[in-house]
């Protein structure tokens, strides 16, 4: 996943090898993919299944009381918004983890000094 990810890659840059391979598996264990969120949205999204996945609980609960609510209406009307935002959104997600654990991979592995 962090290697067909170009900003993943950029964060790797200066890194030592270490911290490289902590970054890219703990980054690659953790990014989502866009296929599952896809197939969750056409399959649960209805509910938030996706916005559950993507880590975005209190938009979840909120499009499913939504959803409820209105008795499906709000929630198809969300689903197709979210569908069409889906490849930016897990791309924005995926952004907010690889800098996170770029930032955990430099403070627990520090470049050893000369």
């Amino acid at each position: 996943m962090a290697d067909s990810d170009p900003f993943a890659q950029q964060l790797a840059v200066g890194m030592t090898l270490p911290q490289q391979t902590m970054y890219f598996a703990e980054y690659g264990a953790h990014a989502k993919r866009y296929n599952v969120a896809f197939w969750l949205a056409i399959f649960t999204g209805i509910f938030g299944g996706h916005k559950f996945y993507l880590g975005k609980t209190g938009q979840a609960i909120l499009h499913l009381a939504l959803t409820l609510f209105s008795l499906l209406t709000l929630g198809i009307i969300l689903l197709i918004v979210d569908i069409v935002q889906l490849r930016q959104t897990v791309e924005k997600v995926n952004h907010q983890l690889a800098l996170t654990y770029a930032a955990k991979a430099k403070h627990r592995l520090p470049e050893a000094s000369a």
